[in-house]
């Protein structure tokens, strides 16, 4: 009986989001602040001898080799230079909403990348595991390390911060979402928006100040997305108590600081009546946990 591991993939937002360029591959450079939180996948990773990558995903209909969960096996195996009788089975129990920008399969393939150098004892040091990561999509590093960190170029070159006061994160996502690449068409198509101040968020984040987050949780996507019902959410969250409101990642999902946990329980009660998703969680200092 070869050995198993089981993992909680934890869902990450974009405190804030701003694109500074792109490079000649078409990939656009970002500035983000990124944070972890409790809202997870189950990841169960179990070791094979025969060579073969198996994902099962009961609430998935990607086929299996374009699951970033398989993705992320095949680039780990290739990385570690393993025998060929190296393999594994994958089992994903979701609770991450899709199209939602809260990073639901890259917190799976970082599972998968944790698992598997702890199941063939490969030693894999944090740092490189991300950039294994980076060849499966830009927000499997962070996903990889957690916390709250700084992430710039395509998402893989990050920067450990101060990690965010404990507070009530109130995700609320609506009935329509967004492709990523949507997303960067809608940016691309957009003009005249707003830049974000980072460094006032940092500072905030590092003075615990939760009231100094006040108009600068920025994200673009936000202001170019084609979702109306963002800009409502948003609103509405602030409306019902939360210090600060803004979307995350490429969307749809949008998220709500609370200080009170009464008002977010009672503010995520009531987008339960009327949205598809919604859920209370916290901040998480690491991407990836065992049970």
């Amino acid at each position: 009986m070869f050995g198993s591991i089981r993992l909680k993939a934890c869902a990450k937002i974009n405190l804030c989001l701003d694109i500074i360029g792109i490079r000649k591959d078409g990939y656009h450079l970002i500035e983000s602040i990124m944070q972890s939180i409790e809202l997870h996948d189950t990841v169960t990773v179990r070791r094979r001898s025969d060579g073969k990558i198996r994902v099962f995903c009961p609430k998935c209909d990607i086929p299996e080799k374009s699951n970033v969960a398989y993705k992320a096996a095949k680039v780990f195996f290739e990385a570690a230079d393993l025998n060929e009788s190296a393999g594994a089975t994958i089992y994903i129990k979701k609770r991450i909403p899709s199209q939602a920008g809260l990073g639901g399969g890259s917190a799976d393939a970082a599972a998968v990348l944790v698992a598997l150098n702890k199941l063939y004892k490969t030693g894999i040091s944090e740092d490189k595991l991300s950039l294994i990561g980076a060849k499966v999509g830009a927000d499997v590093p962070f996903c990889v390390c957690g916390g709250t960190r700084l992430c710039r170029g395509i998402g893989e070159i990050l920067t450990k911060l101060d990690d965010l006061n404990d507070c009530y994160i109130v995700l609320v996502k609506g009935y329509d979402g967004v492709s990523t690449k949507q997303a960067y068409q809608d940016y691309d198509n957009a003009s005249d928006l707003v830049c974000l101040r980072l460094e006032k968020v940092v500072e905030a984040i590092s003075t615990g100040n939760f009231e100094a987050l006040r108009g600068k949780l920025i994200n673009v996507f936000e202001e170019s997305t084609s979702i109306n019902e963002v800009s409502k959410l948003v609103n509405e969250l602030r409306a019902a108590g939360a210090v600060e409101a803004a979307m995350t990642g490429s969307g749809s999902a949008v998220f709500g600081i609370f200080t009170d946990r009464k008002k977010a329980k009672k503010c995520a009660a009531e987008f339960r009546k009327s949205y598809p998703f919604s859920c209370v969680t916290r901040p998480s200092v690491r991407g990836v946990y065992r049970f």
